[in-house]
């Protein structure tokens, strides 16, 4: 399958990364357990490991080994998300993450 990837940002410049168009850009942010789900962990942790490398923090509820969510700076998702984007056969972008 193909797939476009369409942003009128061209992604991050070194460690700088501003978004405009983006409110709360570098605001911290709580994601909840669908998006862990729609990340496709545990069946592909590469992800999930690469966003705690980032700086992400699982957040867990009492008597529960797994992660109700996890909160992390909307920077730190998106710039994670994109550069596995990046590595997948198929994908295009007119801005390659960097």
């Amino acid at each position: 399958m193909r797939v476009t990837i369409v942003d009128r940002d061209p992604g991050p410049d070194g460690d700088r990364w501003d978004r405009k168009g983006v409110m709360q850009f570098h605001h911290p942010h709580g994601f909840r357990r669908q998006v862990i789900e729609g990340l496709a962990w545990p069946r592909s942790p590469t992800m999930w490991q690469q966003l705690i490398a980032a700086g992400a923090e699982p957040m867990t509820l009492p008597n529960s080994t797994q992660p109700a969510g996890f909160h992390c700076r909307r920077l730190v998702f998106e710039r994670v998300l994109r550069a596995a984007a990046a590595t997948e056969a198929g994908v295009e972008s007119p801005h390659r993450a960097r």
